[in-house]
């Protein structure tokens, strides 16, 4: 039985969270008129991909920015007191966003079992509720290598004459033109392993006490990054009036091989719209009739990341089936 998960904006943090509730042996039970055959099976966990998700929260990373005092003290209470916004600002003793990315037992563990991670983020601040380095897991103090992904070097992967590899994966289509980048983070986690041991956490703000709001944030995004990524940046403002957007030099060399953390950041952080509608655009939401009309044509960017996870799924799966049958 093989497990694929695919979260949206929250979505991508309610299935961090799951899996460490997660029984990775399925139990069922078949029943007939003669018996009833009861049965375990392996849950064969494949690919991990999120869509604009929170993964570092929110707190000190909003469109329009609050103070720290602000946010502990007015914004809760403005948006109601939910508990889910406590836990993406980190307030009212909420620790489990860090917690999520510190605790390798119950949540790093469980979401390096799968064979593929994905991130999809939405660059230069066009996502008013996700940041580009909350989506992207990006740390501005943060050195960890990011490795270009070119579409070019990997043309082949879907006609299957290059055989996957560590350093080349199977990229998300770009038919639309709006894949700003894509980069990969290389795995240094051994996946039999699930080392014990928890942070200590300041519970009046959420952070690691030995490391503060910016050293936590770090080590959030280089655990996370030691699993294993594929991000893609996407840039969806050519979509509206160019008197909505805002100038973005880009930085960064189209030709460089590996960025660090910090240098993506820097440069997918930057304002570039007046409109920032990514989130639901992007992601094609069409939970209403009005939301349909407008993200209409952010359903080709869904298309193709939708073909990237199939083929990859039915790999995987061919994959792991071949090495059931072999051991």
């Amino acid at each position: 039985m093989t497990l694929s998960i695919v979260g949206n904006s929250l979505g991508g943090l309610y299935s961090r969270y799951a899996l460490s509730k997660l029984d990775w042996v399925f139990k069922g039970s078949e029943n007939n008129q003669n018996n009833n055959n009861h049965y375990e099976a392996k849950i064969i966990p494949l690919i991990f991909c999120t869509t604009a998700s929170p993964h570092l929260g929110i707190s000190q990373d909003t469109f329009l920015k609050f103070p720290r005092w602000m946010e502990e003290s007015y914004v809760p209470f403005l948006l109601g007191q939910q508990p889910t916004m406590n836990d993406l600002f980190r307030v009212k003793n909420s620790t489990i966003v860090m917690e999520m990315c510190h605790n390798h037992y119950d949540y790093l563990h469980p979401l390096g079992k799968f064979h593929k991670r994905i991130a999809v983020a939405n660059a230069y601040q066009t996502d008013f509720l996700v940041s580009v380095s909350s989506a992207a897991m990006l740390s501005s103090k943060s050195d960890s290598m990011h490795y270009h992904q070119n579409n070019e070097d990997n043309a082949n992967l879907n006609s299957g004459m290059i055989e996957l590899s560590a350093s080349m994966t199977r990229l998300m289509k770009n038919s639309t033109g709006h894949v700003a980048l894509q980069v990969a983070t290389t795995s240094v986690a051994a996946k039999t392993t699930a080392p014990a041991g928890k942070e200590i956490y300041d519970t009046k703000h959420g952070t690691s006490r030995s490391e503060g709001e910016d050293g936590a944030i770090k080590s959030c995004v280089d655990n996370l990054d030691r699993l294993g990524w594929l991000k893609i940046f996407l840039d969806t403002r050519n979509m509206f009036s160019n008197f909505l957007n805002l100038p973005t030099t880009h930085q960064l060399e189209k030709k460089q091989a590996i960025y660090a953390s910090r240098e993506l950041r820097e440069q997918f952080h930057r304002y570039g719209t007046l409109f920032p509608v990514a989130h639901p655009l992007n992601m094609a939401n069409s939970k209403t009739s009005w939301y349909r009309a407008l993200t209409k044509r952010g359903q080709p960017i869904m298309d193709d990341l939708a073909e990237l996870l199939v083929l990859d799924m039915i790999e995987f799966s061919e994959v792991s089936e071949s090495s059931a049958q072999s051991s």
